[in-house]
């Protein structure tokens, strides 16, 4: 289930990216 934590923590990541 670690995979999908790190899945999930890449996908806030890029979206914060892109709202900024």
């Amino acid at each position: 289930m670690t995979d999908l934590s790190s899945i999930l923590n890449r996908e806030i990541l890029l979206a914060i990216s892109d709202n900024n």
